[in-house]
């Protein structure tokens, strides 16, 4: 069974993690911070998978993603951190993918992980 003491490099490695959101938004929800993990996990990835993967129910993750974009669903300045776009094969499936922003913030995720990883 693990201790307090045997979890807390873990906990400050999720501390790290939710800094480098916020620094996006100061209330980005978690719900928003899974759905943009699963797109830098995997690009061109399909709203409907989105959902599967993340037990969100479809309008969640179209919420969530409108906020990750540049417009939010309020026509407001979003975080531009995803593009979706339509499948030309499917046009009722649509895929989102980082932008440049969403790619260097990834970037920067990834070394907070490195960082307290040592990997």
């Amino acid at each position: 069974m693990n201790t307090i003491s045997d979890i807390t490099p873990s906990l400050a490695l999720v501390i790290r993690l939710v800094e480098e959101f916020r620094k996006l938004g100061p209330q980005v929800p978690i719900q928003v911070m899974q759905v943009y993990c699963e797109i830098a996990r995997d690009p061109d990835v399909s709203m409907k998978d989105l959902g599967l993967r993340t037990g969100l129910q479809q309008s969640s993750v179209s919420r969530a993603i409108s906020s990750l974009s540049s417009r939010n669903r309020h026509d407001k300045s979003g975080m531009n951190l995803v593009v979706s776009k339509e499948d030309p094969m499917n046009r009722r499936r649509k895929t989102v993918r980082l932008t440049h922003t969403g790619k260097l913030v990834a970037k920067a995720l990834g070394e907070a992980v490195s960082h307290y990883t040592g990997r």
